[in-house]
């Protein structure tokens, strides 16, 4: 059951129906191989996997980029790059005079410390 190669223009000129019935007979020999390769037997080409594998995706490519209407258009050309913006000259303004900033509190210079050992009930109970 193998089936011959078939490139992109060949898959163009097939109608849908051609490439329905050729998607079928593609995913039935991937069953077939799949089958062969988890029983434990070498296939007679260990790339036929994938070889069909990438064939399938080529069909569906081109039944999407029908679909979709991709193919046979004209590419867009790019958009004219802008123009520079001509910049006319600044009228000189006087310069606001800037002031001070304000200083920012101080927080307070000694870390708040957690109470010593001594005082926590259960070092009064040893110390008694």
């Amino acid at each position: 059951m193998t089936l011959a190669y078939l490139k992109p223009p060949e898959i163009r000129g097939m109608n849908h129906e051609d490439r329905q019935a050729r998607l079928k007979e593609l995913r039935g020999e991937l069953i077939h191989e799949r089958g062969v390769a988890a029983m434990g037997g070498s296939p007679p080409s260990p790339g036929k996997i994938r070889q069909i594998r990438r064939q399938i995706a080529r069909i569906l490519t081109i039944q999407n980029e029908e679909w979709l209407g991709v193919r046979g258009q004209k590419p867009k050309k790019a958009p004219a790059p802008a123009k520079p913006k001509e910049q006319k000259p600044k009228a000189a303004t006087p310069k606001k005079e800037s002031k001070p900033k304000a200083a920012a509190p101080k927080k307070s210079e000694a870390p708040k410390s957690r109470p010593s050992a001594a005082k926590t009930p259960k070092a009064k109970h040893k110390e008694a």
